[in-house]
């Protein structure tokens, strides 16, 4: 019976979740302000109080000195990358400081596994501002291993919350 009110309360508090993480919540490995960050979908929303062409020219910027590298879109005001190999490091940090892909008996998997990155990046006007919806997903494999295996990464939120502090220093009042 204790188990199963145990169980019960578990799942109540884990079903009452929504996903975000905000300034407020322990699980968030920064000041996130107004933007929303999503761990389990490796999504980021927000709005920058600038016009769009100025915030796409910044977003440009801003993915090149964080290590990602971007491609056009033919579509206007997207960026997107289809598959960019990281090996140990992105942007001279380790690679577990941004993706979570398990670990082995010699550490994060991030670090000595073939990380892929891909990325999507959309903006839109809204209200004067420009609306932004960054998502990133990563892979690894096991190339030094010789294991064509593939295992999925969790965002670790640092990178997007780094991204977001320069967007913010760029662009005030974005969180």
């Amino acid at each position: 019976m204790r188990y199963g009110l145990a169980i019960g309360l578990a799942l109540a508090l884990v079903s009452g979740s929504t996903g975000a993480l905000q300034a407020q919540d322990p699980g968030a490995p920064g000041d996130w302000g107004l933007v929303e960050f999503y761990r389990d979908k490796g999504l980021t929303k927000g709005a920058v109080p600038a016009p769009p062409d100025t915030v796409w020219n910044a977003f440009r910027e801003i993915l090149d000195q964080l290590g990602l590298e971007s491609a056009e879109s033919t579509a206007p005001r997207r960026l997107a990358n289809a598959r960019q190999r990281a090996v140990r490091r992105l942007a001279k940090q380790p690679l577990s400081r941004y993706f979570d892909c398990g670990d082995n008996i010699t550490g994060p998997n991030a670090n000595t596994y073939h990380v892929f990155v891909r990325f999507g990046l959309d903006l839109a006007p809204a209200n004067g501002k420009t609306a932004f919806e960054f998502a990133m997903y990563a892979e690894a494999v096991d190339v030094p291993g010789g294991r064509p295996d593939r295992i999925a990464c969790a965002t670790t939120g640092r990178l997007e919350l780094k991204m977001v502090d320069l967007l913010d220093a760029r662009f005030p009042g974005t969180k």
